[in-house]
Order: structure tokens, then sequence, then C-alpha cells
């Protein structure tokens, strides 16, 4: 991962999506979603137009986001290539 000058970590996209997919695991606000997943607003209005399109997170009234199944597949997915990674990175 690529370092910022103040030694964040840069995020990927995927683990952004990540962050958000957990976050509404169970119907969540946005505002809920932007504080978890540590996303700006302008971040959220990018993301979750595109996560909604790929059937990923539905929204299930003005405020509230919730993981579709297809998002949990995506989760499970993710996370073994996490674990995957870490068991490369050990070695």
């Amino acid at each position: 991962m690529t370092k910022r000058n103040n030694k964040m970590p840069i995020r990927t996209r995927e683990a952004i999506a990540a962050d958000i997919l957990q976050t509404a695991l169970e119907a969540t606000r946005t505002s809920k979603i932007l504080r978890n997943a540590n996303l700006s607003y302008d971040q959220f209005k990018n993301y979750m137009p595109i996560l909604a399109e790929r059937g990923l997170v539905q929204k299930s009234n003005e405020t509230v986001w919730i993981t579709t199944p297809k998002g949990r597949e995506y989760l499970a997915a993710y996370s073994s290539l996490c674990a995957i990674d870490q068991l490369s990175i050990l070695q």
C-alpha cells in the first residue's frame, strides 16, 4: 500500500467498497456509513451509485442503505483475498 505524506495508507477502491458494505450489513443511515467507512460526502456520492448499480447495496429509503446478498458475496471474496495476501507477505 502506498503511503500519504501524513503516514496514512491509501486504501484501494476495493477496500473502500468493502468498508461501505461491511458498515451496511444491517440497514444503516448515510451518516453512519460516512463515519465508519471514513469517507467524505463527495466520496460517498461517487461510490454509492456504482455499488447500487452493480447490485451490491440497495437504498431502503432516502437515507438508509443495506448490503445485498451479492454485496455479502463480495465481502466474503474480498476477505478471502486479503487473508491470502497476508499469508504471502509472511513468507
